[in-house]
């Protein structure tokens, strides 16, 4: 008889750092901003924000139902540059 309580608490304590890890929550994976969309009939409007130093987006897809805006770091001034988007 003291051979299977003996077992037993071999057994449990083996699966006790198990049950502790389920028992914590995992934290949520980090979510990624989604800036664009791949459809090729998409609207754009960009505008360099004198006040923000960046082009600034407005992006908007009637097929997927997506819109963004937002500013977008191209690290080149139009002044200097020109628009290097056209």
């Amino acid at each position: 008889m003291w051979f299977w309580k003996k077992k037993r608490r071999k057994a449990m304590s083996e699966k006790a750092p198990i049950i502790e890890a389920l028992k914590t929550p995992k934290p949520p994976p980090p979510r990624k901003m989604v800036t664009d969309c791949w459809c090729s009939d998409k609207q754009q409007e960009w505008t360099f924000d004198q006040s923000l130093g960046c082009w600034y987006v407005e992006r908007e897809c009637e097929r997927c139902e997506y819109y963004w805006e937002g500013p977008v770091y191209l690290y080149d001034d139009p002044n200097k540059l020109g628009n290097t988007l056209e």
